[in-house]
Formats: C-alpha cells, structure tokens, sequence
C-alpha cells in the first residue's frame, strides 16, 4: 500500500514537474508576444491612423473603379488588382493581430500553419514595407482565408483588434496594480 502511495505521489510531483518544465519552455516566447502586444498598444493610435488612411486610399481606388467605362477594362482590371492588394495586406494585418491577441490571451497553441504565416508575417514587418514578392507570398494565403471578401473588394475591419489591443494592455496594467508593483520615486 505504501508503494501505491509512493508511486501516486511520484507520478503527480513528476506530473507538476513536467507541467512547470513546459510552461518554463513557452515562457520567453510568452514573454517576447507579451512584449509586441505591448509595443503594439503604443502605437494602436498610429495603427489606427494607417488603417484610416488605407480605408480613405482602398474607398477613392474604388470610387475611380466604379467610375472607369467599360472601354477602360485594361485600367479597371490594373486598379482592381491594386484594390485586392492593399485589401490582401489589410487581411493579413488584422489576421496577424488577431493570432497574436489569441495566443497572448488565451494561451492559444498555434497551428503550424499560424507559425509559419506568424513568422514570415512578423518578417515582412520588420521594414514596415510589403514589395512584390512578399505579395506573391501573401496572396494565396489571404485568397485561401478570405478570398469571398477580396474578391468582392469589401475592405477588412481592423478596429475590432485594436480594440482587443487596447483592452488587453489596460487589464494589464490593472494586474499589475492588483500585485502591489509600483515605481519608487528617485
């Protein structure tokens, strides 16, 4: 009976064990999301500004679509296809933060999918600038997504994620006055 016992109770410490040892592992990752959402929150406002000045630029790209002729079908189909690009960027931003919120918030295991479209994603980013290539990259991911929308040009909402941005940050720092962490005075 005793053995029983020893066993029991060495099978649940190795089970704590393995727990802590895994959420030790995914920790630094944790850490390094937590950190862009926060970066992220700094800038909702800027965010905000450039998905307000895409939509403006996506909406006159359109109003010039719908006013071409039909005897103007080579430049409707150059301007459609500029309008489905910026909508395929809009797409691949909002589901990029949308994984990004879901996995800080949730705890969320990404598919390896969401790895692969999370890491070139965050790589395209890094210089602010999405050229021709990562386009070619992008699209079929997007078109596989969300391919209905883009190709009847309905632009993305983006304010729904910049929201859960700004909550997210604000309940954070709430924990953070919850646990007693404050900053002394110099």
């Amino acid at each position: 009976m005793y053995d029983k016992m020893m066993i029991a109770v060495a099978g649940a410490v190795c089970g704590v064990g393995g727990f802590v040892a895994g959420f030790l592992v995914r920790q630094p990752e944790i850490n390094k999301l937590q950190e862009q959402v926060h970066c992220l929150q700094q800038d909702v406002d800027q965010l905000t500004q450039a998905a307000r000045a895409q939509n403006d630029e996506i909406e006159q790209l359109l109003v010039n679509y719908r006013a071409l002729s039909i005897f103007s079908l080579k430049r409707k189909k150059e301007l459609r296809d500029s309008i489905q690009d910026e909508l395929v960027c809009q797409y691949a931003s909002n589901d990029y933060l949308t994984l990004l919120m879901d996995v800080v918030s949730t705890g969320k295991e990404m598919s390896s999918e969401e790895i692969d479209f999370y890491k070139q994603y965050g790589k395209m980013l890094e210089d602010n600038v999405i050229d021709q290539r990562e386009l070619e990259i992008l699209r079929p991911m997007m078109m596989e997504k969300h391919g209905w929308e883009i190709q009847r040009l309905k632009e993305c909402d983006l304010q729904p994620v910049f929201e859960r941005i700004k909550h997210y940050n604000e309940s954070k720092k709430e924990e953070r006055k919850a646990f007693g962490l404050f900053q002394l005075k110099k």
